[in-house]
């Protein structure tokens, strides 16, 4: 045993670093302070490290930045056999001030004698520890300073004189309460609850809230280290990290205004009182997983993926009724039936990249026919719309769901892929009825492209293609894609991947009164690519359009807002093409002039190519008349 006494009048130890007592693995230190003119003053003071370690404090005065009080609980986890080590800072009499920090590990006890006094200037954490007062002594809580006691801890009644300046609060008990203007440091963690009506910043050697924490308006929590809020956070202030910090909720969030910024935002489905809820505010996450959400107002945006997934037995789900919901990828019933819901044509829902409905998915969507919008802006052809779930009646939101497939108008010629799958079955063939599209995810409306006069000349577009990777319900091999739609428009931007002519595993049929198959170079949208498709496509031919560029419904069908050569060549080889519900082929057109155009164009310079003058020749033949000139 090693140990320290200062007893001469008017002694003073400086100690620039720290003081480390009882540091030996299996050693012991004793630091004793017998003189009331003794004095202490350290940058550390750090009483049972790996060994058994003591501060007789009796009389005199010790101040340092930082104390810590039995480190025992690190080594019996190196070595759980010794039992022994503890840190014991037993204040029988004089002053001990912290600075800064000071912590009472589980290992470590704070005896207070009738003239003891502790005087806490910043953090100080005793959740763990065990005070031994018993009426005696003094505890000072200066106004810059919060402090953590025990579970079931009473001050005011375990001291002789309890001076509270600042903020206290109790392990699994009442709340510690910051009031306004007080700034804050914290480093470690929290046991208790947190009221913040200040301002809090976590240090940079990483943080955690162990307990519900309530930021108030005007209130904010700084994040310098990383920092995890364990239990539900209610927030109407500001939550934000320095550049490269990670600021994770893992309990849960209520956000009812001002901000937050975080890594990782989930509630805990194990705490019946854990969920996300957004009425106000904004929130900016990489990461959400979800098991029970809400949002009626407030902006809620995720640049990486939000998951909704159940637990257990239990559901998941996710319902906005309000506000904006931007998210890059959002994955529905990751492991667990879960559920996306949007309540009311008020919500503003964005997917940036990616919307996948696993097999465990349901979606309902309000009668109000609510819009979702897919800003496919990254041109990342593994972004678009998955739908794996086989379920229909889950899946039933599609009906009233509007689909608007757009590019940012800023883009410079990017191409911005949709993909687009079911996993409902596909026809076998032609043998398209109204009863199997019914029964096979119906969208309520799609629409691709800007309109003309919000695009401006911009050379962005958005090309829809349909992927056939998702098992096909009640198929035994791939047939195609087919995706039915009730109402489509389409408008400045738009392409289609569809495949060649020939290719039967691309379709896509709208017009819920007449159902249509789309074909590339269809201009007017019905269902047929014929002899009006081309008269509008050479009214159109390499003229000026003004202000504004030119649209599908102008014979635009590249999306590349002019009308030319490769507009040309895509009506050159879908001429002809169009099918009935009945599955006919260009016969099935709505032509009704008394002399029908041929099924192809004819090459009247005997080129090998279908040119302009070709098409012009051919229209002159066979004009908007139908009488052969």
């Amino acid at each position: 045993m090693g140990w320290f006494e200062q007893t001469t009048d008017a002694c003073e130890n400086n100690v620039s670093g720290s003081l480390y007592i009882g540091y030996r693995l299996d050693g012991e230190g004793m630091y004793k302070m017998n003189d009331a003119d003794a004095a202490l003053t350290a940058g550390q003071i750090i009483v049972g490290v790996q060994g058994k370690g003591t501060f007789d404090h009796n009389s005199g005065t010790v101040e340092a930045a930082y104390v810590s009080v039995g480190h025992c609980a690190y080594a019996e986890a190196t070595d759980p056999s010794v039992s022994a080590r503890y840190g014991l800072y037993d204040m029988d009499g004089g002053e001990l001030t912290v600075a800064e920090s000071a912590t009472v590990q589980s290992g470590g006890t704070l005896t207070f004698g009738a003239d003891g006094c502790f005087v806490s200037q910043g953090f100080t954490d005793l959740a763990d520890a065990t005070i031994d007062a018993d009426g005696d002594g003094t505890f000072e809580i200066a106004s810059t300073s919060l402090v953590v006691f025990p579970s079931g801890f009473d001050p005011d009644t375990e001291f002789a004189t309890f001076d509270n300046d600042g903020a206290f609060g109790v392990k699994n008990g009442d709340p510690a309460t910051i009031p306004s203007g007080m700034d804050l440091d914290l480093t470690g963690k929290v046991d208790c609850g947190i009221v913040n009506n200040g301002d809090i910043t976590t240090g940079e050697a990483g943080f955690a809230f162990r307990a519900p924490v309530e930021n108030k308006s005007g209130a904010t929590i700084t994040a310098e280290g990383h920092t995890q809020f364990l239990k539900m956070v209610k927030n109407a202030g500001t939550i934000s990290a320095d550049p490269g910090v990670y600021v994770r909720l893992d309990g849960g969030l209520d956000l009812d205004g001002g901000s937050v910024e975080a890594y990782w935002v989930q509630d805990d489905p194990d705490d019946p009182n854990s969920s996300v809820n957004i009425s106000g505010g904004a929130l900016d996450a990489s990461w959400e997983f979800i098991f029970s959400g809400t949002q009626t107002g407030g902006t809620n945006e995720v640049t990486a993926v939000m998951g909704i997934d159940g637990h257990d037995s239990t559901a998941g789900c996710y319902s906005i009724s309000g506000g904006t919901l931007k998210v890059d990828e959002l994955l529905v019933g990751g492991s667990t039936d879960a559920e996306f819901r949007i309540a009311d044509s008020d919500a503003v829902v964005t997917i940036t990249h990616k919307l996948t409905f696993n097999e465990h998915a349901a979606f309902t969507v309000s009668q109000t026919a609510s819009v979702l919008t897919a800003r496919l802006n990254d041109g990342d052809e593994t972004g678009g719309i998955e739908i794996a779930g086989t379920d229909h009646d889950a899946l039933a939101g599609l009906g009233n769901l509007t689909l608007k497939c757009e590019f940012d108008s800023g883009d410079s010629g990017e191409n911005n892929v949709l993909s687009l799958q079911a996993a409902g079955a596909d026809p076998d063939g032609d043998a398209v009825t109204g009863d199997f599209i019914t029964g096979n995810f119906v969208m309520y409306k799609l629409i691709l492209g800007v309109d003309p006069q919000t695009a401006g000349t911009s050379a962005g577009r958005i090309t829809l293609k349909l992927v056939d990777d998702v098992d096909n319900g009640n198929q035994t091999e791939s047939l195609g894609e087919v995706v039915f739609v009730k109402s489509l428009e389409i408008l400045a931007g738009a392409n289609l991947d569809f495949g060649s002519k020939n290719d039967p595993r691309s379709k896509l049929y709208f017009d819920s009164i007449s159902p249509k198959r789309l074909y590339p170079g269809d201009a007017n949208l019905d269902g047929v690519v014929d002899i009006v498709d081309l008269g509008i496509l050479a009214e159109n031919y390499e003229t000026e359009c003004g202000e504004f560029g030119w649209a599908w419904a102008n014979g635009d069908f590249n999306g590349d807002r002019v009308v030319d050569i490769l507009d040309l060549g895509i009506v050159a080889e879908y001429y002809g093409s169009g099918e009935s519900m009945q599955g006919g082929g260009g016969e099935e057109s709505s032509w009704s002039g008394g002399v029908r155009p041929p099924s192809t164009i004819t090459d009247y310079d005997e080129d090998g190519v279908i040119g302009i003058e070709d098409v012009r020749q051919f229209l002159a033949d066979y004009g908007p008349s139908g009488q052969e000139q």
